[in-house]
């Protein structure tokens, strides 16, 4: 009698609360967990609302209605994870990587770039657009790494490769931290690449970055650097740099710090160490000669972090080393790529 009564009250719950009985994974409230009608019902609506939800948040110039909108993708994140809709989950976490990909190659290509909102509320608005794409940049790449840190073991080889080109993409900007990267990065390079870069795409003279003296730290920022660049350079550009590099380190509650990462790859499942391990090895180059170095420093660093993710998982060698040898097998028969043969060597 009891255990019926307890069913019948989780009935009565969820007839009055029919949003909650539909969308909710918190079965321990509800007693009962959501069934095949309530999945189907999802999967119904869950790519017109995922289209809303991301346009709400691509178009709008509010932080708030940003942030609201992150918040209903991540309970649709939450939903596929509890219905186990791996198509859906890994088209989520896609879409979130997509901001930080766009991102990333508009700073290599040399796109002006801006502080995010707020950083720097006083600035005037005539940059607001750069700045906000800053923002979203930054909001999807916090929800991303707290999804990785909250929902790893069912992360698949798709969505372990959206993350791993997005690690990957930290390195090649030099905002990945420093213990993750497994040396110091000569910084002043990788400045000087992209400003090259930037200046080669601006076709009339920019402004002088110096500004108005302010008591803000991004102000205070942008007149240290600004002497160190000429009129055609990107002033922003090293403030929007450092602001990159602290998401980074904060991203995921400091997942990307190596000692952090590691006991994470410990614990992960095995279905999802597998899938992080073939996402690090088996990756697509590009055929760009211009990116060919960029690629293989990024392949070097991709295989050193598969080789830690074997170290940390002795337990489970016999499955893993099999994946390990084939690559380095393949990789040693490819005379292209001179600097991994020597890395593998």
């Amino acid at each position: 009698v009891d255990r019926y009564s307890a069913q019948w009250d989780g009935i009565l719950k969820r007839q009055e609360n029919v949003v909650g009985a539909s969308f909710t994974s918190n079965a321990s409230i509800l007693k009962l967990r959501a069934g095949r009608h309530e999945r189907e019902m999802f999967s119904l609506v869950v790519d017109s609302t995922t289209e809303s939800i991301l346009n709400a948040f691509e178009r709008t110039c509010d932080e708030t209605t940003m942030q609201k909108a992150l918040d209903g993708f991540t309970n649709c994140i939450k939903i596929a994870v509890y219905f186990n809709m791996l198509p859906e989950f890994n088209k989520f976490l896609s879409a979130l990587a997509a901001y930080v990909v766009e991102f990333a190659h508009g700073v290599l290509n040399g796109d002006k770039v801006h502080v995010p909102l707020q950083a720097s509320p006083d600035q005037i608005d005539d940059d607001r657009a750069s700045r906000l794409k800053t923002t979203r940049t930054l909001k999807a790449l916090d929800v991303l790494f707290d999804v990785v840190l909250q929902h790893a073991d069912v992360l698949t080889v798709d969505s372990w490769t959206a993350v791993v080109e997005c690690m990957l993409l930290f390195n090649t900007l030099d905002i990945c931290p420093a213990s993750k990267s497994g040396k110091l990065r000569e910084r002043t390079r990788r400045l000087a690449e992209r400003q090259a870069a930037h200046r080669q795409t601006t076709t009339t003279t920019m402004p002088s970055s110096t500004s108005q003296s302010s008591s803000s730290f991004w102000d205070s920022l942008s007149y240290w650097w600004g002497d160190e660049y000429d009129d055609e350079s990107d002033p922003d550009y090293p403030l929007v740099s450092a602001a990159l590099r602290e998401a980074v380190a904060k991203c995921g509650q400091g997942l990307l710090e190596r000692d952090m990462w590691l006991k994470f790859c410990r614990k992960l499942g095995s279905g999802s160490i597998e899938a992080l391990l073939a996402a690090l090895l088996h990756r697509k180059t590009s055929s760009n000669e211009n990116e060919r170095d960029m690629a293989q420093e990024n392949a070097m660093l991709a295989l050193e972090w598969a080789t830690n993710v074997i170290l940390v998982n002795l337990h489970r060698f016999n499955t893993l080393w099999p994946l390990m040898h084939q690559h380095v097998a393949g990789v040693l028969a490819d005379a292209s790529k001179p600097l991994l043969v020597e890395r593998v060597r």
